[in-house]
């Protein structure tokens, strides 16, 4: 397919229940080999200590063709406080090719097919002249 540009992280509001003292947190590192560095970290997290919660978290990039994701997921619930998770989103967009260039290789396409029929139809003209030959 096409190369990924983006990558975004998302906690849905009804994905999750905390109540004081509990903290649901998803940190992601994006990494461009299973062992390379980091080239992007985020994090997702909902904590009863922490308002407003950071819900979403997306990060755009260089077209790459491989990513490698490294999350760690973390749901605390202290004594007293409640903590679930269950669920999360992640989303990728591919790099697609621009709806103007789609639109001119389509018209030059039918034009060339056009172009090509329109000779092949063509009936060839005679001028009635007969040739002699000389010599």
């Amino acid at each position: 397919g096409e190369p990924i540009v983006d990558n975004e992280l998302i906690l849905p509001v009804n994905g999750f229940n905390t109540q004081l003292p509990g903290t649901v947190e998803i940190l992601e590192g994006l990494f461009d080999s299973p062992s390379g560095n980091a080239f992007a970290l985020k994090r997702v997290r909902s904590a009863t200590d922490i308002l407003p919660p950071n819900l979403e978290a997306r990060v755009e990039f260089e077209p790459r063709t491989m990513l490698f994701i490294r999350k760690t997921v973390r749901v605390d619930a202290r004594e007293g406080g409640i903590a679930e998770l269950s669920r999360f989103q992640q989303r990728f967009s591919q790099q697609t090719p621009e709806p103007t260039s789609i639109l001119s290789l389509l018209a030059l396409g039918t034009l060339g097919a056009a172009s090509t029929l329109k000779r092949k139809l063509k009936p060839s003209k005679s001028t009635g002249k007969e040739t002699t030959k000389v010599g």
